[in-house]
């Protein structure tokens, strides 16, 4: 009875002045952030700062984008796609530029590394990232 967690013998200890590498994760459309809290704690395990973006008012979207037309439900999509894309771009200011906002993730001041900052996701969550990069708009 307990709780497992990956762990590293002999660890660093962290040091908030390295920089480190940030990965922006981006969830399925009827799930949440937290159905994968595994897979990105076994990254963050590693040594990457982990961010889980929580979309909002999608569950609704999902069921009229599979029982409406063909055209309607390419309109619903892309306003889902839209939508997430200005959350990602609002996570991307605030990852950027405000160290009061990665004090409020991390509980600490991070260092991130701007060269390397990865995106992944699941299902439409993915999709996203084949849009042009938030830092580009």
């Amino acid at each position: 009875t307990g709780i497992r967690i990956n762990v590293k013998k002999q660890a660093a200890i962290y040091n908030p002045q390295t920089p480190k590498p940030v990965i922006i994760f981006s969830h399925a459309l009827n799930l949440h952030r937290k159905a994968y809290s595994s897979i990105l704690g076994n990254l963050a395990s590693q040594g990457y700062l982990c961010i889980a973006i929580e979309h909002k008012n999608e569950s609704t979207s999902t069921i009229k984008i599979f029982t409406t037309p063909k055209e309607e439900s390419d309109s619903i999509a892309q306003s889902v796609l839209d939508k997430r894309l200005e959350e990602m771009k609002c996570v991307f200011d605030k990852v950027f530029n405000s160290q009061t906002y990665l004090v409020s993730l991390f509980g600490t001041r991070v260092s991130i590394n701007p060269s390397q900052v990865f995106l992944i996701g699941h299902s439409i969550g993915c999709l996203l990232y084949t849009s042009p990069s938030p830092r580009d708009s």
